[in-house]
């Protein structure tokens, strides 16, 4: 049996080692000296480097291997031919650019603790108002946009207890995900049939930094950290650093933190860049408690009902960073309240919950009704007792909303009531579908059709349709298998049944889908559900009930009275199938009614 979080996880790993590196493959080979193949086959074979296990690129230079996740010297500019990353430099000791084109390049140049601190300062003087930037992603570490990012960073708010410390650490391996992190390449020379080329070794890179809660919180500005502990940065000027800004509480900073390439560009470029680039913040205290707390709301004055809407759904789904450069990823504590950590990510990933579109009673079954029953084809059950229930156990639900309202804040109030206000409309013309179907013969004996429609497409949709070929001699369509008639009262597991969600989108569209007089008539109605939950069955299901309704009450008109129309190809091919499907079993039962018709007359 297929293990689809197995293969979702090989997925994004593969995903990761393509975009991001590293993807160290094949046997491992010892660098240490010199390497000599004896043809391009042995040249060419999957290597990686003996002991270390890391990775080696042999056809393509790093930064033509890899594009996500690099921080390039400062002053690399970004207007250079990139044809010229593929030239290979023999004097890692010259700069790649001229003397012209670095002094043209220094009046550019702005210091990431400038122009960042004017950002930072923004960021302070926002949070003391109790709120940030409407757009916080908007935090430019860049030195210019001229120039390739050197540098990248995360905003996060913080507590500090006596005692505690804030540790900011880059490492070379992540075990929780089991792939490799920081890291640099350096240049191998290596021959092959007389022939020199280049291979590029990678090293991992760490960096560890420490700084005290104490001098954090009395610190306006950048802070200097306590200790710094790092390996294998050799010729790079790689440093980490802290600004610190107070908020409304005691020992409450908000503070962002920046990994900066300082780096003064030489050639090979390649060599004075960091790969892979990731860090992790922790605040550490001793009384075992996680102070890494949600990021200040933002406070608007002119908020529409949208963004008023979007508050109140999300009001429990907290941010606690913000990533500049880069996503911010964090890690909750088990109270779901704080964060045990924050993160700088260049390749962000984000497990979605699963949406059900089956709800329960209050006894823990399914909300489900049958189309048999409501098809007239279960003796005393019309299954309008089910579409009753229903409908009460809806108001009840807005009941216990209307009951919630007085527990929000102030500022959700509005969008509560707006909210609720929809759903008691919703539930108005539930009923009155309810009532319309009870008091219009034509509706009720379209309702039935097109419940029956949907019962039999069911039942005969199969992924392996019947397969037609023409017989020559017979002059006939053959099909592999004989028609059946499926029997409506035997039905496998799930099937035969509207989903709460669809019984009721079918119950408020029913008497506006054929009366233009109503006011919903002028309402595009819009089923928002993910892939999978039963939108194509409901609107097949409005569908086919005003089509049967159409004939009914005018049986001459055979005008167009659907449109169908999907974005992507296959879904397309897909749904016509469907529809297809719906509409064949439509003509059926019209035939049958109408012999039905003929006999009674006779």
């Amino acid at each position: 049996m297929a293990n689809h979080i197995d293969n979702r996880n090989k997925i994004i790993r593969d995903l990761h080692e393509e975009l991001v590196g590293p993807s160290p493959q094949g046997k491992e080979i010892d660098c240490s000296g010199d390497l000599i193949f004896e043809n391009q086959e042995q040249f060419y074979s999957p290597w990686r480097q003996k002991g270390s296990k890391e990775e080696i690129l042999q056809r393509d230079r790093p930064l033509k291997r890899y594009g996500i996740g690099v921080l390039y010297p400062m002053r690399s500019i970004d207007n250079i031919d990139q044809s010229e990353e593929t030239v290979l430099d023999t004097d890692d000791s010259v700069s790649r650019y001229s003397d012209d084109e670095l002094e043209k390049a220094d009046t550019k140049y702005e210091p990431i603790t400038k122009k960042g601190m004017k950002n930072i300062e923004g960021i302070g003087d926002r949070a003391d108002k109790g709120g940030v930037d409407p757009d916080p992603y908007d935090f430019d570490l860049s030195i210019t946009n001229t120039y390739r990012p050197s540098s990248m960073g995360i905003s996060f708010l913080a507590r500090f207890p006596e005692g505690s410390k804030l540790v900011i650490e880059a490492p070379a391996f992540d075990t929780d995900k089991l792939i490799g992190r920081n890291g640099r390449y350096k240049q191998k020379k290596v021959s092959f049939s007389g022939k020199e080329r280049s291979w590029w070794l990678r090293q991992a890179v760490s960096v560890v930094a420490e700084f005290q809660g104490e001098v954090i919180c009395g610190v306006d500005g950048i802070v200097v950290p306590s200790k710094v502990e790092a390996t294998n940065i050799e010729g790079l000027d790689l440093s980490i650093e802290l600004f610190s800004r107070p908020h409304k509480e005691k020992n409450t900073r908000l503070l962002t933190i920046c990994l900066v390439n300082r780096t003064k560009e030489m050639a090979p470029l390649d060599e004075y860049c960091l790969f892979q680039i990731f860090f992790r913040v922790t605040v550490i205290s001793d009384d075992g408690h996680f102070h890494i707390l949600p990021y200040p709301a933002a406070e608007y004055e002119n908020v529409d009902d949208e963004e008023q809407s979007i508050d109140l759904l999300y009001r429990n789904a907290e941010t606690y960073a913000v990533g500049h450069g880069c996503a911010a990823d964090w890690e909750l504590d088990s109270e779901q309240v704080n964060a045990k950590s924050v993160s700088a990510e260049c390749l962000p990933i984000y497990e979605t919950p699963n949406i059900t579109p089956d709800i329960t009673w209050q006894d823990g079954t399914s909300i489900e009704v049958s189309m048999a029953a409501l098809a007239g084809l279960i003796p005393d059950d019309d299954g309008f007792d089910k579409l009753t229930e229903l409908i009460n156990a809806y108001e009840q639900w807005i009941n216990d909303r209307n009951k919630e309202i007085q527990l929000l804040d102030s500022k959700y109030l509005a969008a509560a009531k707006r909210h609720l206000k929809a759903c008691e409309r919703c539930l108005e013309r539930m009923k009155e579908g309810l009532g319309f179907l009870g008091s219009n013969s034509g509706a009720l004996r379209a309702f039935r059709l097109m419940n029956q429609t949907i019962l039999i497409q069911q039942l005969r949709s199969r992924r392996n349709p019947r397969l037609i070929k023409y017989n020559q001699s017979s002059k006939k369509i053959e099909f592999s298998e004989e028609y059946t008639e499926p029997d409506l009262l035997s039905l496998a597991r799930g099937l035969g049944k509207w989903r709460a969600f669809q019984i009721a989108f079918l119950l408020m569209t029913v008497q506006s889908a054929i009366d233009g007089r109503i006011p919903e008539r002028r309402t595009v109605e819009l089923i928002w559900f993910p892939t999978g939950g039963g939108k194509t069955e409901a609107y097949l299901g409005l569908a086919s009930f005003a089509m049967f309704m159409r004939r009914i009450t005018r049986r001459d008109d055979s005008g167009c009275h659907v449109l169908m129309r999907y974005t992507l190809r296959l879904l397309t091919a897909q749904q016509f199938q469907r529809a297809s499907s719906a509409v064949s079993q439509k003509i059926q039962q019209l035939k049958w009614q109408n012999r039905s018709h003929h006999k009674a007359l006779q």
